[in-house]
């Protein structure tokens, strides 16, 4: 895959990723529940993603025997988990603040992996996670300069 290619299929993923709360918006104008909607986004999801590998390349939906229960942890009940936190917040503040709390979530990761897996924590990380914070904090309103 050529390196314009990379590139755009992750502006795509990025952009898709980014819609998915107004889709969420939507499908509570029906009255669904967070767990509803769930439902729907994965059910959606699977098959749109099962249809695309079954013409791409259907090799990658074997699954090795001893590799089915990071599947079910990580590819099931995780995203599962992940939506429904996500998709209950947009329900009961909004999506402003889902999505900071949501990109709060590499703050989380470099931490954790620093305990767990002794990574280093070197200064691009430090950087990046200082302008993840003040980028939050901006977007909720944490520094109102005086017009």
């Amino acid at each position: 895959m050529s390196k314009i290619n990379a590139y755009f299929l992750v502006m795509v993923g990025a952009s898709l990723w980014g819609l998915t709360g107004l889709f969420v918006q939507h499908l509570y104008s029906f009255e669904f529940i967070p767990w509803e909607v769930v439902g729907i986004r994965l059910i959606f999801s699977t098959l749109i993603l099962g249809l695309f590998l079954l013409f791409y390349d259907r090799n990658l939906l074997k699954i090795k025997t001893q590799d089915i229960g990071f599947f079910i942890g990580t590819g099931i009940a995780s995203i599962a988990f992940f939506n429904y936190c996500f998709f209950t917040t947009i329900e009961q503040a909004n999506l402003s603040i889902a999505v900071v709390l949501l990109y709060t979530a590499p703050v989380f990761v470099t931490l954790i992996s620093r305990i767990l897996f002794k990574e280093s924590l070197n200064i691009n990380k430090v950087a990046a996670l200082v302008v993840v914070i003040i980028g939050c904090s901006f977007t909720v309103g944490f520094y109102q300069p005086i017009v």
